[in-house]
């Protein structure tokens, strides 16, 4: 995009602020600055400004803003040598500007002293700038003397030492001591004094242990408390408890649990004594003297009789299988409880060792070998353990079962390979126990030559010829298919129809630019004429008369070419990229042939959707007024005289699609006649073949201006 400079911008400012002498004036220099914004806005020009990061010419610098003091100024002007400014930004260090819009180091900076001592020496920190040094300590520590302060010039100062006071825990003046209390007995006194050297004190809370004072404020351990004797032996030996002190111990037991002898008693000095046995008597429960038992009543039945003597009342059994017991119901008068015998795990011997009422259960069975050999067995028959004997292999066969009792079914019976390259597949003989079958895979399409199918490695068509060898991928003229080095192939060997035998392109380009010649070009019925590069030139020759050629009858002295006019062409020959023909504009007609030729080929264009678009050129009432063919235009019906000129044959919307082509229009070119003498003759097609106007900018795209001549010569 352009630019309006400084000075032009500022110039249109000058007129739009400029005193008008007049209302007329004043119109007129507005009007011409607004034709002039409006033509830099059409001409796709910029108004220039400071500060948009552009060099103007009036500028001597631009630095993308409109901040003073970077050494390009507000107006995008040098600042002056010796100005400050920030080239690093470290605050330590100090910049100027050089005058040429430079910001350059020129030292550092040295902070003064703020004149106080208290916060330490002044130094500088980039990002901050001159800032104090740490704050100077002045505390030494000690409380007695009070709290430090720091003056501005002097330094430190001592402080004032506050009073003294026992007990707030700081040792101060004339205290020895101060545990932060005022009781005595703990080795500093309430005066916060030492007690004596040897004063009962408490050091660890344990009272078993002896503890004295050391003279220096400190409860040191001396030794441990004997506890004397209490003069009983009733209550046992004393002995000291660490948070009782001394206790007595446990009381003596005197009671021999013989209630038959009576109470036994502790005297203090002898310590136990006997008691006096109690009367007999049957049915207290306790048995003594002649009972041999006594359940506290004096039933019969009971195992104990009522003189209490011992019954005996015969046996009970209980538990079954290896659990059962039998044990008498009364032993010594007492009734007795019959207990099962412990079950043990249940083994293979004829009893029920698990006394659940049932022999040799649970034992199970066992199983050996696999497949067809597979055999089970319990482990236990009437008593006897068994063996379990596995069966006989057999031979592996298709059937889902394992036959050779290896442990894998259906396995070792092999795979079958059909088909050839892409076809081939492989298949095991046997799958879930069913034979199977292999089919070849469906073949695909190798070719053409140049596809990714001739060089993948791969046989796609599965014929047994991969990739070159494949006929496929051979180039074939005449194929119908595009291989490399053809530059087209119409499914044929015949030359003359656009495409020759050898698959070389006939269509003629029409001498126009490289970049745009691939918008039209033209086809001949003939077997073109070609130059040093193997071209079709455009200008090809007929003889009167050659039936490849001259497609009227023999003998008319004149020569009719069958043309074809192609577009948007697909070219393989040069670079060219078609985009679309919006119109056509065939060169004007100076003869009755020419216009019965450009006739012709209008026809052949109305033929892809064209319209015929002129204006009558004549003289007379039509001239000016819209037209499609000379007849429109003529002054009388049918008086033969209209002239429709300025013609176009246009598309709406344009042709985009590629290579298309008319059909083929008879095109005419009489031989000269001299006296009775016929002469070679030329006929030059020419047209120009315009596209659609660019979307984005809405501005013409190239052309392509083609032309063709045809040459008819005389039978020899």
């Amino acid at each position: 995009m352009q630019r309006l400079s400084g000075s032009e911008a500022h110039h249109i400012a000058r007129m739009l602020t400029a005193p008008a002498r007049g209302s007329g004036m004043a119109v007129s220099l507005l009007v011409t600055c607004c034709l002039l914004l409006l033509s830099a806005a059409q001409g796709g020009m910029a108004l220039a400004a400071c500060g948009d990061g552009i060099l103007d010419p009036d500028e001597q610098c631009d630095d993308g803003n409109t901040v003073p003091g970077d050494c390009c100024s507000a107006t995008c002007q040098f600042e002056a040598s010796g100005s400050p400014c920030e080239a690093d930004g470290n605050l330590c260090t100090t910049d100027q500007c050089d005058g040429a819009g430079v910001c350059v180091f020129v030292g550092n900076v040295t902070c003064p002293d703020d004149g106080t001592v208290c916060n330490g020496p002044e130094h500088c920190d980039p990002s901050a700038g001159c800032v104090s040094g740490p704050a100077l300590n002045c505390d030494d520590g000690d409380p007695c003397n009070g709290t430090e302060t720091c003056d501005p010039t002097l330094g430190c100062q001592p402080g004032t030492p506050p009073p003294v006071v026992c007990g707030d825990g700081i040792v101060c003046g004339t205290e020895q001591c101060d545990d932060g209390n005022l009781i005595d007995g703990d080795c500093c006194s309430s005066a916060c004094q030492f007690e004596a050297s040897g004063s009962p004190c408490e050091a660890d809370g344990n009272l078993c242990t002896t503890d004295q004072c050391d003279g220096a404020g400190v409860c040191v351990f001396v030794g441990n408390v004997t506890c004397p004797d209490d003069g009983t032996v009733c209550n046992g030996p004393e002995h000291c408890d660490p948070s009782a002190g001394c206790v007595s111990g446990p009381p003596l037991t005197c009671d021999d649990g013989d209630p038959c002898n009576g109470t036994e008693t502790c005297d203090v000095t002898l310590g136990c004594q006997p008691g006096t046995p109690p009367p007999i008597v049957c049915g207290d429960g306790i048995k003594c003297g002649s009972e041999q038992c006594d359940d506290g009543n004096t039933a019969d039945g009971d195992c104990c009789s009522a003189t209490c003597q011992a019954e005996d009342l015969g046996s009970v059994g209980c538990g079954a299988g290896a659990c059962a017991r039998t044990v008498p119901r009364c032993v010594n008068g007492v009734p007795q409880t019959c207990v099962p015998g412990t079950p043990v795990p249940e083994t293979c011997n004829g009893l029920d060792d698990d006394c659940d009422g049932q022999i040799d259960q649970g034992l199970g069975s066992t199983t050996c070998a696999v497949g067809a050999c597979a055999r089970t067995v319990q482990n236990c028959v009437n008593g006897v353990p068994q063996t379990c004997t596995p069966g006989a292999p057999g031979v592996e066969t298709c059937n889902g079962i394992d036959d050779d009792c290896d442990g894998q079914i259906d396995q070792g019976l092999g795979s079958t390979t059909c088909g050839v390259g892409a076809c081939m597949r492989t298949v095991d003989n046997c799958a879930n126990g069913v034979l199977q079958t292999c089919a070849p895979g469906t073949p695909g399409i190798e070719g053409p030559a140049g596809s990714p199918s001739c060089t993948n490695g791969i046989d796609d068509d599965c014929d047994g010829l991969t990739d070159a060898s494949d006929p496929g991928c051979q180039n074939v003229c005449g194929n119908g298919v595009l291989d490399p080095g053809e530059q087209c192939d119409d499914g044929n060997t015949i030359s003359g129809d656009g495409c020759s035998a050898t698959c070389q392109s006939e269509l003629i380009p029409g001498g126009g630019l490289i970049a745009t010649d691939c918008k039209q070009e033209w086809q001949a019925a003939l077997v073109p004429a070609r130059d040093r590069k193997g071209m079709p030139m455009n200008r090809q020759a007929c003889t009167d008369g050659d039936s490849t050629c001259d497609f009227n009858a023999a003998g008319d002295n004149a020569c009719t070419f069958h043309v074809k006019l192609c577009f948007n062409v697909t070219e393989r020959r040069f670079q060219c990229a078609p985009i679309d023909v919006a119109s056509v504009q065939l060169s004007a007609p100076r003869t009755a042939i020419d216009r019965a030729n450009r006739d012709a080929l209008e026809t052949a264009l109305k033929g892809l959707g064209g319209s015929v678009r002129g204006q009558c050129t004549n003289r007379g009432p039509k001239r000016g007024q819209a037209c499609g063919a000379n007849g429109d235009c003529d002054s009388a019906l049918n008086s033969g005289d209209g002239v429709c000129g300025r013609r176009l044959v246009t598309f709406q919307p344009p042709l985009s699609a590629g290579d298309r082509c008319t059909d083929f229009a008879s095109i005419t070119v009489p031989l000269r006649q001299i006296g009775t003498t016929f002469r070679a003759s030329t006929k030059t097609l020419s047209l120009t073949a315009s596209p659609s106007n660019d979307p984005v900018t809405g501005r013409r795209r190239p052309k392509d201006m083609d032309s063709l001549t045809l040459v008819c010569k005389p039978r020899p």
